[in-house]
């Protein structure tokens, strides 16, 4: 963080500062639920497998998926599918792990000089 993180990290700037990583698989399956919910049959069961399927993705990386994989399947005029949400993954994930790998530098940083925003997996 250079400069940046050292001036507000300094003391008195903030009364604490706050590390938020990717979310581990029960968030990522509490996600998915809830963009998922209304739009396939049984979605307790898929969404299980894809939030243990996404380890790394971000909130964004999740949400992008979803609306990716509704929007294809309602061009081709069919139903949501499994499959369909499991290319999408595919798909994402080279660009997932580069970013994630590209931020390890500041999760050590936030781990010396934060505190945890929650439970980490």
């Amino acid at each position: 963080m250079g400069e940046i993180g050292l001036t507000m990290t300094r003391s008195e700037r903030f009364d604490a500062a706050f590390f938020v990583d990717v979310p581990g698989e029960e968030a990522r399956g509490r996600m998915l639920a809830r963009w998922l919910a209304d739009k396939v049959d049984r979605h307790e069961e898929l969404v299980a497998t894809l939030a243990a399927e996404t380890d790394k993705f971000s909130g964004a990386d999740l949400h992008s998926l979803v609306k990716t994989a509704i929007g294809w399947a309602e061009y081709h005029g069919q139903t949501l599918t499994i499959e369909r949400l499991r290319q999408e993954v595919i798909a994402k994930r080279p660009r997932v792990l580069a970013l994630y790998d590209q931020f390890q530098e500041l999760r050590r940083w936030g781990r010396v000089y934060c505190q945890p925003a929650g439970p980490a997996d």
